[in-house]
């Protein structure tokens, strides 16, 4: 027999003999063997030895570290691959290196000397998988009958056998708790570090057992969580649901909590999704809270509790008080987390809250200062930064902090895809744009510096070519209505339509005779088309614009008599664009063929109130289209009132998410058709709808009219002029003008780049209309058109046309 021949049947003989198997020293004397293992038979040895021990692979990690010694697990990978599974060799190399430890070997004891017929490895796979957290076994109970006999013991067998006495109810509250003790030192209950996983895994599952039969279920979800935390398997996370809530309600029920107690109460509440119940908890405990020794990891806690109820002051305040406590604790995440907080509030229209502003002024300057290595964090942190500093009137600051994104962006500090790279790029540019056009108006003075409005003229350019040409084709659409803001300060209509038509032809080539696709962006593209023509005098060219926006014709879809639903989608749009340009764009439309759109739009809503159609999709934008526009294309306002006056209609558009702007116009709509009554009732639901949707409203537990008082905020123009035009239509003439008045205060739309307040005007027309001082309303509608960009046309054609049949 040949050397090699007889290293593999020792190599075999050596792993059946169970003593010498987990003896490393057998181990050396077999691989030291030079009789065996020569120079010229090495290659044979290791391609032998390689093919065998996958499947016979069950040793401890000291029979491994020899293996190690002489074959090299990870230094010769890659040659040894050639024999075995890449897993495998992993798995080797992890026991070698004392990384993994799957068994116990030494302890079991009751091995045949010698093991033909692998029944020592039946038995180490049996209980092992019996133990594992996600045993695969069918049938538990026969597997543990087939090897409860075979003679061999080892430690997780009696565990095992216990376990399932206990489960079965055979034990005693004696053996319980004995049972509860079992495993002590070698799984202690704190400072734990995991070695055998699946007896640590189960160790801890029998205590919380133990625990939770004894109505102690603080204890019981506490080793609940050790088990989860050794492996977090679908029974671990089911235990702990199942006993979060009586843990819970037990926690709160105390009279005080030591950290251990908060810790677990903390995390139950998190499990049974009960944060209203944990935030009132640290309200009414709060001085107990702060006379704890370290009690950061409860204000982080709550704070994410805030977060998750919508409370969103609440969780910036409570986490900005972490670093008070414990410096160190407010690390990169929870810093830019409470950033992100701060973001998403100062970022919503509507909030304006200066305490936040300031918060988050001072977590960015700590972030940029301690953690400014995480390059994805700091570029987060910049772009939050420079968006808050463009709302709050910082607008030269928020240049240099996009500037210096753009540079992160060029040189790919964050080492990010070439995809997301580029869509940063474009949202830079985007904010680029707005911080110069913010900054043409200094908010400490009456400065008008136009020249950053032709740089922002620019950075729409460049954003929006450097969004189509990378295929970002989300972004070109928000462009174009940025570009033609631009416009109406720099004049440049000319460059701005030589770009919208070079794109409307690049769009129709990509279109490929499918005129569905891309036809969402070019309606945005006509739109702004439209625009240009109307301001460079070719009326001609917009109308025709205007037929390719809304389809070619002026006819809305017919409504088959019978039908259960109705599907206003498409109409909403092309009523839009018709009304409201017909307002725009004088003479765009005839006066006949805005008739005819403004009857078609009646007539369906006629249809639908007549016959209670309950089914109505996009009911709350046709309304809303309607009732804005249509008011200022006839002087028979009040046609529009009478056909959308119906209860049962009225109810059904205020269900939607355009119900706040179809009050407020259903108000003034009630007004011009002479119904002071009704349009008193429609703003005063339009003001409590104002209410509820005011960021700072929501957060603060205010309503509108006492946020604008609120001195920690700045007002902005929209918001008093929602409050003067409820009011007026209210009948407090007084309180309008009260409301109109602080449109002259500080704290005044710190974002604003316009020379003149066109809402200031308006409501002014609108008092003055509502008294009938009816030459001093138009004076106030002619100022409208004087800002650079008037916007609001339809409100101050409204007027013009309700004074106009006032007079006859």
């Amino acid at each position: 027999m040949s050397n090699t021949a007889t290293f593999a049947t020792k190599l075999d003989q050596l792993y059946k003999t169970y003593r010498d198997r987990i003896n490393p020293d057998c181990w050396r004397e077999l691989f030291a063997d030079p009789t065996l293992i020569t120079e010229e038979n090495f290659e044979e040895v290791r391609e032998i030895f390689f093919k065998y021990i996958p499947v016979h692979y069950m040793m401890p990690n000291e029979v491994y570290a020899v293996i190690d010694e002489l074959f090299g697990l990870r230094e010769h990978k890659d040659e040894l691959a050639k024999y075995c599974p890449d897993g495998f060799l992993n798995f080797a190399a992890a026991k070698a290196f004392d990384e993994y430890t799957d068994f116990d070997y030494t302890l079991l004891i009751g091995t045949p000397a010698y093991d033909e017929n692998g029944v020592v490895d039946l038995f180490i796979n049996t209980i092992k998988e019996l133990m594992h957290p996600e045993s695969n076994i069918e049938d538990p109970e026969a597997a543990y009958g087939a090897i409860a006999n075979s003679g061999m013991v080892h430690p997780w067998l009696v565990f095992w056998a216990k376990r399932r006495d206990f489960l079965a109810g055979k034990l005693n509250k004696e053996q319980e708790e004995e049972l509860f003790d079992l495993y002590r030192e070698e799984v202690p209950d704190e400072r734990h570090q995991i070695r055998y996983f699946c007896l640590e895994y189960r160790v801890y599952e029998l205590r919380g057992l133990v625990c939770e039969k004894h109505k102690d279920y603080k204890n019981a979800y506490y080793y609940y969580r050790l088990m989860a935390f050794v492996y977090e398997t679908r029974n671990a996370i089911k235990l702990l649901s199942d006993v979060s809530d009586r843990v819970v309600k037990e926690l709160s029920s105390l009279k005080e909590m030591d950290m251990g107690e908060w810790d677990i109460f903390l995390d139950a509440a998190r499990r049974s999704l009960r944060f209203n119940e944990a935030i009132k908890i640290y309200e009414e405990r709060k001085d107990e809270v702060f006379a704890l020794q370290d009690y950061a990891f409860i204000l982080a806690n709550i704070s994410e509790f805030y977060a998750k109820k919508d409370r969103m002051i609440d969780a910036v305040r409570t986490a900005d008080l972490i670093v008070n406590v414990d410096e160190e604790y407010m690390d990169a995440f929870m810093t830019r987390q409470i950033i992100d907080w701060c973001y998403d509030l100062v970022n919503e229209d509507g909030y304006n809250g200066i305490e936040v502003f300031k918060i988050m002024e001072k977590h960015c300057a700590r972030f940029k200062d301690k953690f400014d290595d995480d390059k994805n964090g700091l570029y987060d942190v910049l772009y939050s930064e420079g968006v808050a500093n463009c709302r709050y009137g910082n607008a030269r600051f928020a240049i240099a902090l996009f500037t210096e994104l753009k540079d992160m962006i060029d040189r790919n500090d964050m080492n990010w895809a070439f995809t997301e790279l580029n869509e940063a790029k474009v949202r830079v540019l985007f904010n680029l744009y707005y911080s110069y056009l913010t900054c043409r108006k200094c908010p400490s003075a009456e400065e008008i510096n136009d020249d950053m409005a032709r740089e922002a003229f620019e950075m729409t350019l460049q954003g929006e070519n450097f969004a189509f040409s990378n295929g970002n084709m989300q972004f070109p659409p928000a462009f174009w209505p940025c570009m033609m803001k631009c416009c109406n300060v720099t004049l440049e209509y000319e460059r701005a339509l030589e770009v919208l038509l070079t794109r409307e032809g690049q769009l129709l080539e990509m279109q490929n005779g499918d005129k569905k696709a891309y036809s969402d962006i070019l309606d945005a593209l006509y739109a702004c088309a439209i625009q240009c023509y109307a301001k460079l005098g070719d009326i001609h060219s917009a109308r025709e614009v205007l037929f390719k926006l809304v389809g070619g014709d002026l006819e809305l879809t017919a409504i088959k008599e019978g039908v259960k639903s109705v599907n206003l989608t498409k109409d909403h749009d092309k009523i839009m664009w018709i009304l409201s340009f017909a307002i725009y764009v004088p003479g765009i439309l005839t006066e006949d063929e805005t008739q005819s759109v403004l009857r078609q739009s009646l007539d369906k809503i006629s249809y639908i109130t007549k016959n209670r159609v309950k089914d109505v999709k996009k009911l709350g934008e046709f309304m809303r289209s309607l009732l804005s526009y249509g008011y200022a294309t006839t002087t028979d306002q009040k046609a529009i009132y009478d056909a959308c006056n119906d209860e049962w209609l009225m109810k059904r558009a205020l269900g939607t998410c355009e119900a706040r702007y179809i009050a407020k116009d259903f108000a003034r709509l009630s007004f011009y058709a002479g119904d002071h009554e009704g349009a008193a009732a429609y703003a005063k639901k339009a003001l409590d709808l104002c209410s509820a949707a005011n960021a700072y409203c929501r957060q603060h537990h205010v309503t509108l009219e006492e946020a604008v008082e609120d001195g920690q905020r700045y007002n902005n123009r929209l918001e008093l002029s929602e409050l003067s035009e409820c009011y007026l239509f209210m009948g407090d003439v007084d309180k309008a003008r009260y409301y109109v008045s602080k449109m002259e205060g500080d704290n005044m739309c710190a974002y604003c780049a316009k020379s003149g307040c066109l809402e200031k005007f308006l409501d002014y027309a609108q008092i003055e209309c509502y008294e009938g001082n009816y030459d001093e309303a138009l004076k106030y509608c002619d100022l409208t058109d004087s800002t650079e960009w008037s916007g609001h046309e339809e409100i101050a054609t409204s007027i013009r046309m309700y004074i106009k049949r006032i007079r006859g």
